[in-house]
């Protein structure tokens, strides 16, 4: 059994709206016919049959008990509607006209009845005019049975009194569609906003590539736009790509609202590196071969595209150095190296046909070793260097160490490095300072023990401070009552000094807890240096480098504790 459609039930509506608004709508003709003509009801042969003629098209019907189907062609006023083989009341609308009523009376299978629908006259003798407003103007309004279409604003002069169906419509916007009664001998206004059927878009950003998907639809497409300006686009749901040379794709989705503006204003991700190298050189250049990645206008910077490049750098008055490196996307390189001057060239050449030393480093914590800038390995590394000095620099979060060292042609030198803080050290500190072996081995609690210590000299103090101004309370109390003249005078020089005395050794009591407290704490801070060790532990002097050969040269092994 079908249902209304949403369009019959707005019919209904505006049937109910105008009926209630007394507005003079027109009525339909309604006649039972005779016809000899048999429908087929191949595909309903238990159902009943109404067929209705009209001259006009585009009727809607409805059944209070459903209608099954309806044939025929509604665009030449022949309608074939399927119904159940019972009693019901079919009813009939059309726009401008009052809702018509069809009772029917079938009982039995295949049973038909035949009807004709024509438009009955009504005679309307009052009149009126109606405004009609548009924002924005200049769309087209059509009035149902009046014929011609016209640009808004625009004035129906002297129209029948009773509502009318009036259309507006306007390119890029959503057409409405009204019932507007027309008040007779005064003027009708009815404005209408127009709702657009686009959006804007608006990218400030320039050299981008844009491409928008909307939803069911596989195959994106390409939009061009002007930076600044707003793009005008159909509302709705939409996929967006933004495309920029040498920088990550940005992928979103946005929905355009009517008249509604939307900018786009992504942040894009560099695929490619940042080189940053500093030398000692007053202005630097950096190239790489086959690089594609855009130009950097700040001197001693190189972007890189991914992947292992070779960079050369270069500067006025010194010889050039090539460096090997691994960018990968949106990483920063930091680096820094020593450029030789064209002299210094010269002399490492010279060094260069020397027989090489070797220079052995290593550190008793996990440390990054740098040699003359460069990263060379971590804890322990052995080098093979031309002759000369070079700069040696262990990073760790404990400390850094940098120095220098000679490296004699044909030799070994080898560096060793403690940067885990040395027990003795720290103990000899915590004697000396409470707390203070902590701050050495960075460990903050060293503080709270500090703060202890100097509490509890403060609080010795005070009462030391407390206990001599009593004491000397007690002797004036004293020599009063030793020079008393009466015996009431007396009884109350000796009540004093008692009280002095007892208020004496109540400071002293107190002093010494005070001691026994810092006494505490100092002991305490004393075995938490002796018995628990650092994040890195301690320096130990079992912690060596050992030397030996091996079958592809001298190996350096460092032995932890």
């Amino acid at each position: 059994m079908s249902r209304p459609s949403v369009k019959s039930a707005l019919f209904l509506l505006i049937g109910f709206l105008a009926q209630a608004g007394h507005a003079q709508l027109r009525e339909f003709d309604i006649t039972p016919v005779q016809s000899n003509r048999l429908p087929v009801f191949r595909d309903h042969p238990d159902m009943a049959a109404v067929i209705v003629n009209s001259s006009m098209a585009n009727l809607q019907f409805d059944s209070n008990l459903g209608i099954i189907a309806i044939l025929g062609d509604a665009t030449q006023g022949e309608y074939i509607l399927i119904v159940q083989p019972v009693r019901q009341i079919v009813t009939v609308r059309g726009q401008g006209f009052q809702q018509g009523r069809i009772p029917i009376t079938l009982n039995q299978a295949r049973q038909v009845a035949y009807f004709k629908v024509e438009p009955r006259d009504l005679v309307v003798t009052e009149r009126g005019n109606l405004i009609i407003r548009t924002v924005p103007t200049g769309a087209t309004v059509s009035v149902d049975g009046i014929p011609g279409e016209f640009q808004t604003p625009y004035t129906y002069e002297g129209i029948a009194a009773m509502s009318h169906v009036v259309r507006v419509r306007l390119d890029d916007h959503q057409t409405e569609e009204r019932l507007v009664r027309v008040e007779a001998g005064r003027p009708t206004v009815e404005s209408f906003r127009l709702s657009p059927t686009f959006g804007f878009l608006l990218i400030r950003e320039e050299g981008l590539e844009l491409l928008l998907k909307t939803p069911g639809d596989p195959q994106e497409f390409r939009v061009s736009y002007t930076p600044g300006q707003p793009l005008r686009r159909p509302i709705g749901p939409y996929e967006y790509r933004l495309v920029k040379p040498f920088h990550r794709t940005v992928t979103d989705t946005m929905r355009l609202t009517p008249g509604g503006l939307v900018e786009l204003n992504p942040r894009f991700a560099p695929d490619y590196a940042t080189l940053r190298v500093r030398t000692n050189a007053p202005s630097v250049r950096l190239t790489a071969a086959d690089n594609r990645a855009p130009q950097s206008t700040t001197p001693g910077v190189l972007f890189l595209e991914q992947g292992q490049r070779e960079v050369t750098v270069e500067a006025p008055g010194f010889a050039p150095r090539q460096l090997m490196i691994r960018s990968l996307a949106g990483a920063t390189i930091d680096t820094s190296i020593t450029l030789l001057t064209q002299s210094e060239a010269s002399d490492r050449a010279r060094r260069e046909a020397l027989p090489k030393g070797v220079l052995q480093l290593a550190a008793d914590v996990d440390a990054e070793i740098y040699v003359n800038g460069q990263s060379e390995g971590r804890m322990q590394t052995v080098l093979t260097l031309v002759p000369g000095t070079y700069d040696v620099e262990f990073r760790h979060p404990l400390k850094t160490e940098r120095f220098s060292v000679d490296v004699p042609s044909a030799d070994l030198v080898v560096r060793q490095v403690y940067l885990r803080p040395s027990k003795s050290i720290a103990m000899t500190t915590s004697i000396l300072v409470p707390g203070g072996g902590h701050f050495y081995t960075k460990r903050w609690r060293g503080a709270v023990y500090l703060a202890a210590m100097a509490g509890a000299g403060v609080f010795i103090w005070q009462q030391n401070e407390l206990n001599g101004q009593h004491l000397r309370n007690h002797q004036t109390a004293f020599l009063n009552y030793v020079s008393a003249r009466t015996v009431a005078d007396a009884a109350l020089h000796k009540a004093s000094a008692e009280a002095y005395r007892a208020d004496a050794n109540k400071a002293a009591d107190w002093m010494t807890y005070g001691m026994i407290a810092a006494g505490a704490v100092y002991v305490v801070q004393l075995a938490d240096i002796q018995f628990t060790r650092p994040r890195y532990g301690y320096r130990s002097a079992s912690a060596a480098l050992e030397l030996g050969l091996a079958p592809t040269g001298i190996q350096l092994t460092y032995r932890l504790p």
